[in-house]
């Protein structure tokens, strides 16, 4: 149902707000001490691009819902297609490096 896809890219948007809030104070405490937050600065740039995939999808299904409203037109295939290429494309936006490594943002 377009309605249960919305909700679910909302609930994904503000848990992802949350991830990136708590990276950050993550990247703080650890400069506020004098620590190397290098990995921790990565793993942000990751949580950040994701969240921007989702806020994205989040839009368009928001533009989506209110045509489906005009139109009386069935939009849930196309909000399942969007939510699958969304979700593809974070996870190609996030590998995981060696052992030591965290995420890492690939090409």
């Amino acid at each position: 149902m377009p309605n249960e896809m919305l909700l679910l890219a909302r609930r994904h948007v503000v848990e992802g707000r949350k991830i990136v809030a708590r990276q950050r104070q993550r990247v703080r405490d650890r400069e506020a001490k004098g620590l190397d937050a290098s990995t921790q600065r990565q793993t942000l740039e990751v949580f950040e691009h994701t969240l921007a995939i989702f806020e994205k999808h989040l839009e368009q299904l928001d533009a989506r819902t209110r045509e489906h409203r005009k139109t009386r037109q069935p939009a849930q295939r196309s909000c399942r297609a969007s939510f699958g290429k969304a979700l593809a494309s974070a996870t190609r936006s996030v590998a995981l490096v060696g052992r030591r490594g965290g995420p890492a943002l690939l090409p």
